[in-house]
């Protein structure tokens, strides 16, 4: 192995993730090294602890050899655990969308990574599949990922797997969002609102009346907690649509009702 910088040719550098904190960089070039010459191995590790981040790369001098790694050794069991082993994506904007990724929900706890990928390679080519597995006991939580090169075999996929049974399961598929318009999309339709501090005698229909004056509410719920000496209410409102939460909330806040500074969230 040279300590030279390696020179990347196309399609030479693997991604091997879900290795076990223990794996060091020579357990990974005895495995690897077995299907042809290597340029470089690095373990992503903790720039302060120094500890290894679960994921690492691994460099080929010949993309034939990284294609036949690829093939051979993903979801080989390294210290106890299946690696996961996809090319690696220079590309963050094409990490960042997700196109081609799919979410599988429900899923029979005996399945692991290879299983995912079998049931799904048939739809295409496959560049990460993954079960998401508990951090201490390493056991399935029932959910994992699949990552098409093509978004139109994700679409297939999802379209021809969602509800089967999968051993005694019916398990769900939808295309995986990114947790940015996840957030951006809930930012934009919320539409229940919480109040805070208002007088004990502060009741259902005082609520129901005072936020119908912003559109229509669909629930209200109004309760009492005593502290020490002092009851306070609090309650949620639920309306109909997103915007006209908004202005209540935005007319609400921190204005004094019932004698009270009104707090509205």
């Amino acid at each position: 192995m040279s300590s030279q910088q390696p020179v990347l040719y196309p399609n030479v550098s693997l991604y091997v993730g879900d290795l076990a904190p223990e794996v060091s960089e020579g357990i990974l070039y005895e495995i690897f090294i077995t299907v042809g010459d290597l340029q470089l191995i690095k373990i992503c590790r903790d720039d302060v602890t120094k500890r290894s981040l679960g994921y690492a790369y691994v460099n080929y001098v010949n993309p034939n050899d990284a294609e036949r790694a690829l093939l051979s050794l993903n979801h080989t069991i390294i210290r106890g655990r299946p690696c996961r082993i996809m090319w690696q994506q220079r590309n963050p904007a094409r990490r960042r969308q997700g196109k081609g990724n799919i979410y599988i929900s429900n899923l029979h706890a005996s399945i692991n990574n290879k299983d995912l990928y079998d049931a799904f390679s048939q739809f295409g080519t496959i560049s990460s599949c993954k079960v998401v597995l508990d951090d201490k006991s390493q056991d399935s939580k029932g959910y994992g990922y699949v990552n098409f090169e093509k978004e139109e075999d994700a679409v297939k996929a999802i379209e021809l797997v969602n509800g089967k049974d999968i051993r005694g399961k019916i398990i769900y598929t939808t295309l995986f969002v990114p947790r940015n318009e996840r957030l951006k999309a809930i930012e934009n339709s919320w539409t229940n609102v919480f109040f805070r501090n208002l007088p004990s005698s502060f009741a259902k229909d005082d609520a129901v009346n005072l936020f119908s004056n912003y559109g229509e509410v669909t629930s209200t719920i109004v309760k009492q907690k005593q502290f020490a000496d002092e009851i306070k209410v609090f309650g949620f409102a639920n309306f109909k649509y997103h915007k006209d939460a908004v202005v209540a909330c935005n007319d609400l806040n921190d204005k004094v009702l019932y004698g009270n500074t009104f707090f509205l969230c």
